[in-house]
């Protein structure tokens, strides 16, 4: 099929994980789950129940648990397929196992999740949260009730119980990537009332650089309740941003050290999302939002 440049449907990557479970080649469907959810086609919910088994299977088979990156990978395909509800079993399957923690991916993927989330289009639906541990099962059981927020204020009440919970860990990591997928779910879910604190207080307590997508998120807030004021203030930020970052230049002894900075800059500008085009999405946002 590759030779042929065809693209196999969606049933057939399912096929081929479940085969590469039941032979015991866990690896494998891995590398299966990662080429279909990195180059054709965002995993269903058959394909997120057999990667659950693929990771029973490695502890049965092999004694070991799946690692957290597993998970977070997990979780983050729930973000873009929409799914909440399978999000939130993951993060209950995750935390029944007590030599694992959640760490700043696994929110950060999470509350994307509550950001893509529509209430009242997926079905109601119960989450296991059962541990051996009656004190954490209580307390993950008030942070992810049994049932799914059918508001999109009990979407943001559930998202700010979460990140909350994180920020109180002593071990925790507030990234830029964290808070800016936080300031995304109040946005997409229209909760306004706390989107400037979480832009400009929260990055600064945490001490955490803006990026280009938390810029992009914010400039959505400003189109969505018509704050000129405030996506001037964004914009100010993005422009600072870009002086900053165009004005580290390096003089090169050879061209071969400058060909290799060429290229650092390149990956940097798409890993931050301050190519061209990103800077001409950003343009046109804002010319959107100060034509309302």
């Amino acid at each position: 099929m590759k030779r042929q440049d065809m693209i196999p449907a969606q049933p057939i990557f399912a096929n081929l994980i479940s085969e590469c479970i039941k032979s015991h080649q866990i690896d494998r469907a891995w590398t299966t789950f990662d080429a279909m959810r990195l180059s054709y086609h965002q995993p269903d919910e058959v394909t997120f129940t057999l990667m659950l088994h693929a990771c029973a299977k490695m502890q049965d088979v092999y004694g070991f648990e799946p690692d957290l990156i597993t998970y977070n990978t997990l979780i983050g395909a729930c973000a873009r397929k929409q799914d909440l509800a399978r999000a939130r079993d993951i993060m209950s399957h995750l935390v029944q196992h007590t030599n694992l923690s959640p760490d700043n991916h696994t929110f950060t993927n999470l509350l994307w999740a509550y950001a893509n989330y529509q209430p009242g289009r997926q079905p109601d639906k119960a989450t296991n949260t059962s541990t051996s541990d009656d004190a954490l099962a209580s307390q993950w059981q008030v942070l992810l009730p049994t049932t799914l927020p059918q508001r999109r204020s009990q979407v943001v009440a559930e998202a700010d119980g979460l990140f909350a919970y994180y920020e109180q860990q002593p071990a925790s990591t507030i990234t830029t990537a964290l808070l800016t997928s936080y300031l995304n779910t109040h946005i997409m879910q229209r909760q306004w009332n706390q989107c400037l604190h979480i832009y400009q207080d929260l990055f600064n307590t945490h001490q955490c650089k803006r990026l280009p997508t938390t810029f992009a998120v914010m400039l959505r807030y400003c189109y969505e309740t018509k704050s000129a004021d405030a996506a001037w203030a964004v914009w100010d930020d993005y422009q600072q941003f870009l002086e900053d970052r165009l004005a580290d230049q390096h003089s090169f002894d050879s061209e071969m050290e400058k060909k290799k900075w060429d290229v650092q800059r390149q990956r940097q500008q798409v890993s931050e999302g301050w190519t061209l085009g990103h800077q001409r999405k950003l343009v046109l946002l804002m010319a959107g939002t100060l034509a309302r």
